[in-house]
């Protein structure tokens, strides 16, 4: 039944970020290697959200720094954007995108694909695609399946429409009032691109605060500047239990209370995700699974050793740790010189205008660790250039106590940009005053750090 004779190398199970990623690798490895997927190749990173919602918010963070020239003596007018234009852009983007990403480019650098959904055997892979069936085998596979919207943990009515972040990047028609469920990263990137375009949002958190895997004060910067948009409203602390066609459910321990539904209103889910696991077979070949998603060692391989994962499937991650846990997959199969995935040294990024970037630890988790550090903060109104533009934002260092870099966060107008210096420091442990040595552009929004680092 499987096809033991012409096994490929490397099979890759997922067409999204982390399998393509992983997928690539193999072939620019000289391994034989195919990649199975369902439905399109590029997942939610071409199709459904990176890519979609970079041109979005690209979009009104260039309308935000155009509507900012007024300062300077420019006339002012009212700016708009037209979604049907932003739509024609998005869909030029993934086309442009796809060349790099997609079916025919993937085949170019070597990589079978098959269409179809596996599911793991003793011997190898089943491949379903409608009627037809195939039988593949490989010495390894790696399992990068990504992961769906978790809809587990709230009562949904049949009836009820309600937007995922696939609809809410796709639409041409912005509702004139949002309910967003989350108040995370996604959630808060959501409410900020609304508003930009004349909707009013309400966001509902279940925890007491917005981004709350932040530290505090990021969240009360956001909703100071949400409140000056005037359209932002939150309920905070609160479980939404059940959503109908007319109200929400909201739970705050025992007490109950319901929010209205208005009929120009649309709910946007911006909650948790849950890993697309189900129906591989995993019980079969003795992959473990734990809280939902599979359990893998620092190479990235599973309790069972020919099969290895990477991806959402495995933890919560943005796409740019995606691609590296599907890069280090290979390379832990292939060689002994795989890198150690660290998610401390990682970016977490916010796109709005200004910018939020974070790097290693947050104070929030040193004080829960009663572990000593050192802090340094540097309004970027003390530095020459966010005089010029008159800036908001902060950037904020924490070391040990041998004054290595172990975390920062960064709110600017190029925070993400700012943020790589850091990152290099936390992953090579790098000291104060080795970072003092590299010399920074006067006039430029690293002044900043190089300030905070006189600080620390």
């Amino acid at each position: 039944m499987f096809n033991t004779e012409d096994k490929y190398d490397i099979l890759v199970i997922g067409g999204g970020i982390a399998g393509l990623t992983a997928a690539k690798t193999a072939a620019a490895a000289n391994k034989k290697v195919a990649i199975i997927e369902q439905n399109q190749l590029g997942g939610e990173y071409v199709y459904e959200y990176d890519v979609p919602s970079e041109v979005g918010l690209n979009a009104v963070r260039a309308m935000t720094a155009l509507e900012s020239i007024q300062r300077f003596g420019a006339k002012k007018r009212t700016i708009s954007l037209s979604l049907a234009g932003l739509d024609r852009v998005r869909k030029e983007t993934v086309k442009s995108v796809e060349g790099l990403w997609g079916e025919e480019a993937i085949k170019r650098e070597g990589v079978d694909v098959i269409k179809g959904r596996a599911r793991f055997h003793e011997s190898g892979i089943e491949v379903v695609n409608g009627k037809e069936r195939k039988y593949l085998a490989a010495n390894r596979y790696i399992i990068a399946t990504g992961s769906g919207q978790d809809l587990s943990k709230i009562k949904i009515e049949p009836k009820v429409k309600f937007w995922t972040a696939r609809e809410f990047w796709a639409t041409i028609r912005m509702p004139k009032t949002l309910i967003i469920v989350g108040a995370g990263m996604s959630g808060m990137e959501m409410a900020y691109y609304a508003t930009k375009l004349g909707s009013r949002v309400v966001l509902v958190e279940r925890e007491n605060r917005l981004l709350p895997q932040e530290d505090e004060e990021v969240g009360r910067f956001y909703g100071a500047s949400f409140a000056k948009l005037g359209r932002v409203s939150t309920v905070l602390g609160a479980e939404v239990e059940s959503i109908s066609e007319k109200e929400l459910v909201l739970r705050r321990g025992t007490t109950r209370r319901k929010l209205p539904v208005t009929a120009s209103a649309v709910v946007v889910l911006a909650t948790g995700e849950r890993p697309n696991i189900s129906g591989l077979g995993l019980e079969e070949v003795g992959v473990k699974v734990r809280e939902g998603r599979i359990q893998v060692d620092r190479s990235l391989a599973t309790t069972n050793r020919r099969i290895y994962a990477a991806g959402t499937c495995v933890d919560e991650v943005p796409s740019d740790l995606a691609m590296l846990m599907g890069k280090t997959a290979v390379l832990s199969i292939v060689s002994r010189n795989a890198p150690i995935i660290s998610s401390a040294a990682t970016p977490r990024t916010l796109r709005l205008m200004p910018s939020y970037a974070r790097i290693g630890v947050t104070e929030t988790e040193l004080l829960e660790k009663k572990m000593r550090y050192r802090k340094s903060v540097v309004l970027l109104t003390e530095i020459t250039k966010g005089r010029t533009v008159s800036a908001e934002g902060f950037v904020c260092l924490l070391a040990d106590a041998k004054l290595r870099i172990i975390g920062a966060k960064i709110i600017a107008p190029e925070a993400e940009s700012m943020i790589l210096a850091l990152a290099a420091a936390v992953k090579y442990q790098m000291t104060v005053d080795e970072l003092l040595k590299v010399p920074v552009p006067l006039d430029s929004w690293n002044e900043a750090i190089r300030l905070a680092l006189t600080r620390i």
